[in-house]
This record gives structure tokens, sequence and C-alpha cells, in this order.
């Protein structure tokens, strides 16, 4: 919430999400450190980031997965008509995300990703060129 939703495709708000989001960070679990809750959240918090882990592993995909349905189940999307990432930038989100979590939500993924591509709501930035 401190640091501001980023949208996924946004280069230039990526050129600081990271600072943006440390800072929340530090601010948010330093509220919490009386007790040692905060160290412990904070732990999690960047073994999420770091996406090593098992758990952490399945909490990326999910956090991927959520607004990747909610544009297919929109037919596209509010997110994707108003910022046009192309077929590629939405591939290699998901397959970074879902795809090193697990085979079975990649293939769902993927079948999703096809058809959001046969129906135009994503194009191939070969595509995105022409028009």
């Amino acid at each position: 919430i401190d640091a501001g939703d980023t949208f996924a495709f946004d280069e230039v708000g990526y050129e600081d999400k990271e600072e943006r989001e440390q800072q929340a960070a530090e601010r948010i679990f330093g509220l919490l450190s009386s007790n040692g809750q905060g160290d412990e959240l904070k732990s999690l918090w960047y073994e999420f980031e770091a996406g090593i882990s098992s758990d952490a592993k399945f909490a990326v995909a999910i956090d991927r997965l959520l607004p990747f349905l909610h544009n297919i189940w929109t037919e596209g999307g509010a997110s994707w008509e108003e910022h046009h990432p192309s077929f590629e930038q939405v591939y290699q989100r998901n397959v970074e995300g879902v795809g090193t979590a697990s085979t079975e939500l990649w293939d769902y993924v993927r079948k999703l990703l096809d058809c959001a591509k046969k129906k135009e709501w994503i194009a191939s930035s070969a595509e995105q060129d022409k028009s």
C-alpha cells in the first residue's frame, strides 16, 4: 500500500519499484518489531521476493495468476485494453511466475494464453508493430 501498485508491464514504474517496496517494508514491518513479529514477516517477504523456496514459488505463481485470470475472464480485461501488453510480455511474465512453480498450472495458463491470442485480446509484438 505504501509503495503503490505498479502495473506488471510498466517499464518506467519498475525503475524504482524495488526501492519503494523496500522503504514501505521497513516502515510496515518496523511497526511490528516490538514483539518480533515484524522480523518474521519481513523474512517471509524476502523469501517471497527471492522466489526460491517451494512456498515462495507457489505464492509468486498465485500472485501472477490472479491478474492474468482477471484479464482472461473479462475477455481481455481493462488493463490489457489500456496498456496493450504483447503476447510475448504476458507469456514471459507468466512462464517465469507460474511456469516455474507448477507444470499443471502452466499448462492451463498456456491454453488460456493461446485462446487470448486467438480471440485477439492480446497480439504478438510483430502484430502490434503493424498497427
